[in-house]
């Protein structure tokens, strides 16, 4: 095939003329350049990158020296902390060593003073069982005019056994009082009302010092009373506040029928002068508020402390047998106990003669009171709490719940206490 003229062959094309074919490609320099820029550009980064990373290393670097200085700061502190407590262990084991053996002393000397106590009072009691017992044969007599019962008759020389409930209280209600406070009150009406109040106590020394409860001479500072009189509006007459005593088996009452009065001729009186309020416990107030919609604030004694205790003094002719102490820790829970005393005040006393009524039960528990489930009732306030052996350990004082299944009674620590002067 001859060869073509290819100028001759574009001029009679009909198509556009071609495009001038290029010399030379310029990528190969765009792809040179481009590499040079990103590898500028790499060794710019890589050298941030390297700097970024000397800086991190300073940095952990002064970390770690920080973290050395602590940890050896720490492990000082350790050390003295480890120190300080091995002293204090020390020191308390030394202060549990003195602790244990100074409880033990106490111990020791309280046991010592327990036996010394209940010999003397054993050998007081033996000196004065005779003539108390002469006093009341006598008191018996006069008061009923007729011979008392064969078991009234004085007993032989000697305590009761444990137990003897029968011969304790022979003995022991030698020892106990009838108390009678009277008061009156005048209602804004002008009307009058009797405020008095019953209870018991018991002779605590030969000296004529009698143990009762506060609310029994001092009714109007306790909150049945205190809450009645500002409800009823009442207003104490001055000069009509008296407290009797009457020994048991005697006769408190004469006359017959609606006449009867209390004879103060056989017992001892404020109003004779023969009888004297010597100090009663502090007064621990509580605050309520009464009266519904006016209602106002009303103070009254709390009588769930230990403060509910009074000591009277009878002007006595001769010596007064008096009761044995004993200790409150002596007595535990399931232990025999017996309160003496006057349940229901004069109310059952249909003679108009003291006589004692006694109740026995058990220890239910022993706190800062003692619980008992002898039956109390009111009137055996202010009377004591006595264990088989015929020592008296407490005072009873309230009903729980208004129960009569559970007493609660003062230790009798307390009533020494308050004895002694006070201690409060």
């Amino acid at each position: 095939m001859p060869p073509r003229d290819e100028a001759l062959l574009d001029a009679r094309s009909d198509l556009p003329p071609a495009a001038p074919r290029p010399k030379g490609s310029p990528w190969p320099l765009a792809i040179a350049l481009s590499l040079g820029v990103l590898a500028c550009a790499g060794a710019g980064t890589a050298g941030l990158l390297y700097l970024e990373m000397r800086q991190q290393d300073a940095a952990f670097a002064r970390e770690r020296d920080k973290r050395a200085e602590a940890e050896e700061e720490l492990r000082g502190a350790r050390a003295g902390f480890e120190e300080q407590l091995v002293a204090a262990r020390r020191g308390r084991a030394e202060a549990e060593t003195e602790t244990m053996r100074l409880q033990g002393e106490l111990e020791r000397v309280r046991r010592r003073g327990e036996e010394e106590g209940q010999r003397l009072g054993e050998r007081v009691t033996s000196l004065e069982r005779e003539l108390g017992q002469a006093r009341q044969l006598i008191q018996r007599l006069s008061a009923r005019e007729e011979r008392p019962r064969p078991e009234q008759q004085p007993t032989a020389q000697g305590a009761p056994a444990a137990g003897d409930w029968k011969a304790i209280e022979r003995r022991l209600s030698q020892s106990v009082v009838f108390i009678a406070t009277q008061l009156s009150g005048r209602r804004k009406d002008g009307t009058t009302v009797p405020l008095n109040c019953f209870g018991t106590g018991f002779f605590a020394s030969s000296a004529g010092h009698i143990v009762t409860n506060k609310h029994v001479i001092e009714p109007w500072k306790f909150r049945e009373m205190a809450e009645r009189m500002a409800v009823e509006g009442i207003e104490v007459i001055e000069g009509s506040y008296q407290i009797h005593v009457w020994v048991a088996g005697t006769r408190f009452l004469r006359g017959a029928g609606n006449e009867r009065q209390m004879d103060l001729s056989t017992g001892y009186s404020t109003a004779t002068n023969t009888l004297e309020v010597v100090r009663t416990a502090p007064d621990k107030w509580e605050t309520i508020q009464v009266g519904g919609g006016g209602a106002r604030s009303l103070r009254y004694h709390d009588d769930q402390g230990n403060e509910d205790l009074a000591i009277l003094r009878a002007r006595v002719a001769a010596p007064v047998p008096a009761v044995t102490f004993g200790s409150s820790d002596s007595v535990e829970k399931l232990d025999e106990v017996m309160v003496l005393g006057f349940p229901a005040g004069p109310m059952i006393l249909e003679a108009g003669v003291a006589e004692t009524s006694p109740a026995t039960g058990q220890v239910r528990k022993v706190e800062q009171t003692i619980f008992v489930s002898a039956a109390m009732i009111g009137g055996n306030s202010g009377g004591p709490l006595i264990d088989k052996r015929g020592r008296v350990v407490g005072i009873s004082t309230r009903v729980a719940g208004g129960t009569e299944t559970l007493g609660s009674c003062l230790r009798i620590e307390h009533a020494v206490t308050l004895l002694q002067g006070g201690a409060w």
